[in-house]
């Protein structure tokens, strides 16, 4: 639909519209951490020096660019209760999940994908840029998104996965599920509280480096289920 408009930007809103996804003007799906650095760079200019807080998925671009601009970003497990109970634990105008929910404080800390999409259009309108060409700047690093894996023996799986990964990674987090972080890329898996299931992101700072790395924890997975 955007396409055929020719329209600058698509917005989707969900159901009861507490999620809002953006599509550039080819159509293509902006990922919520793309868009929302978009959003708090936007904020930043108001705010110096503002706390935003987004889940442990978003790409590493995310806290890099907020910290050069003087900013703060803090991560939070994965979940809408998450992410508004680290607002409101440290101050931050401002915050958002790899599943599109966008919160701000103005908002109680609550989501307001209405406000999210007013700010969208604002950055276009002022920027005279197309979507595509600001989103363009902000891909450093190449991401899979969200993997499922079905998996029986997910517990056993991360367990091993802690005992191979831990030596190897720069920084081991244990906030949500376990996150591995190394010189040029990270990877974070996590269980699924209601189904055996097992989530896997991972980022690298090439594209041949996550391809590598994605078929390697595929593997590993794959041949524990």
């Amino acid at each position: 639909a955007v396409v055929l408009e020719s329209a600058a930007i698509g917005i989707l809103f969900d159901g009861d519209a507490d999620r809002v996804g953006f599509f550039d003007e080819k159509g293509q799906f902006v990922s919520a951490d793309h868009m929302f650095l978009l959003i708090a760079r936007e904020l930043i200019k108001k705010y110096p020096g503002a706390a935003f807080v987004h889940d442990l998925l978003f790409t590493k671009a995310f806290g890099d660019q907020i910290k050069e601009l003087g900013g703060v970003a803090y991560e939070s497990k994965v979940g809408h209760a998450f992410v508004k109970n680290r607002i409101r634990e440290t101050g931050a105008i401002a915050g958002a999940e790899f599943s599109t929910h966008f919160n701000f404080k103005e908002n109680y800390g609550a989501e307001s994908s209405e406000y999210a999409a007013l700010l969208a259009l604002k950055i276009l309108k002022e920027s005279g840029k197309k979507l595509s060409e600001l989103v363009l700047d902000l891909k450093k690093y190449y991401h899979s998104g969200v993997i499922n894996f079905h998996a029986h023996e997910k517990d056993r799986i991360m367990a091993d996965m802690k005992t191979v990964y831990s030596a190897q990674a720069r920084k081991v987090s244990d906030l949500d599920g376990y996150k591995f972080t190394f010189d040029d890329w990270w990877f974070c898996v996590r269980p699924s509280n209601t189904e055996p299931v097992l989530r896997l992101v991972v980022e690298a700072d090439t594209e041949n480096l996550l391809d590598e790395k994605l078929a390697e924890l595929q593997e590993f997975i794959h041949s524990r289920t």
